[in-house]
């Protein structure tokens, strides 16, 4: 279960990554950290990152969660496409390890 305060610190960090201010990559952090299913924003937010070559290599390891959380974000939201190229690519983890 969610406390206020988590719920609070959610709803605040979503909205300052919705108003540019940046956070995403701890917006998504404590989306999982809380198991919480907020689809869109996962999709939108993780993709905002994996496009950006500078933000997905800082990821190190975590690129590859990043991307089987926005491959289920994506089968969420019915964006079958993005599902699949994200699940090729965290597939081909296991061949670069």
């Amino acid at each position: 279960m969610v406390t206020k305060s988590e719920e609070t610190q959610l709803n605040r960090l979503e909205s300052q990554v919705d108003n540019g201010g940046g956070g995403a990559w701890e917006y998504l952090c404590l989306v999982r950290k809380l198991k919480v299913r907020r689809s869109d924003k996962v999709l939108k937010y993780g993709l905002s990152i994996l496009n950006d070559s500078k933000k997905r290599s800082s990821l190190g390891s975590e690129e590859w969660t990043l991307y089987e959380e926005v491959a289920i974000a994506a089968m969420d939201c019915q964006s079958l496409d993005v599902a699949k190229v994200s699940i090729v690519a965290s597939q081909l983890n296991v061949f670069w390890i």
